[in-house]
């Protein structure tokens, strides 16, 4: 991925990734609680293109108010780390007003806000990160049960230990995504500044 994509390579390229972010979460739960995924019941074809539709608008919205917006003002008057975590944490709080249990919030909304505004920063496209579906994946998995859910994890209850492994594993799946999008962002930059400082280390002509 590059700063040149197209808004439809954009689009399903972060469509692609953000399936795979929240498969790997899947694959916690599997892991630590035993998950298996059966068939929703309550399935309906017409409420799920009807949820769908609020989904991605919903997901638009947010995006173009946090990261479309408010990042960028806040990032151009106190720097990026500043925009990030002060977007990023009003955006956890937000969830939480909503009903998101804290620890929840702090764990999986929190750092998943960290990734799309990393993914913002890195690749200034917000189509990118309007295309990351994890809200539509959340819920067709069964993460969160709503019309568009056409599988849910079936589990023994949960001891408090095991639901917070499952917390701070999956934290640290966005954590870790998000730092190596810093690393790939630091490299471009240092790379910048030395074709600045000495050109001869650019591309060369021709």
């Amino acid at each position: 991925m590059g700063c040149s994509l197209s808004t439809s390579a954009a689009v399903a390229t972060a469509s692609a990734w953000g399936c795979a972010v929240v498969a790997s979460w899947g694959l916690i739960l599997w892991i630590v609680a035993s998950a298996r995924w059966h068939p929703y019941e309550r399935w309906d074809r017409q409420g799920a293109v009807l949820r769908l539709a609020f989904c991605l608008f919903n997901n638009a919205a947010e995006e173009f108010a946090y990261r479309g917006h408010l990042l960028w003002k806040l990032a151009h008057r106190f720097g990026s780390t500043a925009a990030v975590l002060s977007t990023s944490a009003l955006f956890a709080l937000v969830h939480v007003q909503a009903g998101v249990p804290l620890a929840s919030a702090a764990a999986v909304v929190f750092t998943s806000a960290l990734l799309f505004s990393v993914l913002v920063l890195r690749w200034r496209s917000l189509p990118l990160v309007i295309g990351f579906p994890t809200n539509v994946a959340q819920e067709v998995l069964g993460f969160r049960v709503s019309p568009l859910t056409f599988w849910r994890p079936g589990f023994p209850e949960m001891t408090t230990t095991q639901r917070g492994g499952v917390l701070v594993l999956t934290a640290l799946v966005n954590l870790v995504i998000a730092w190596s999008l810093v690393r790939s962002m630091s490299r471009r930059e240092a790379a910048a500044r030395r074709v600045r400082e000495d050109p001869s280390d650019g591309p060369s002509p021709g």
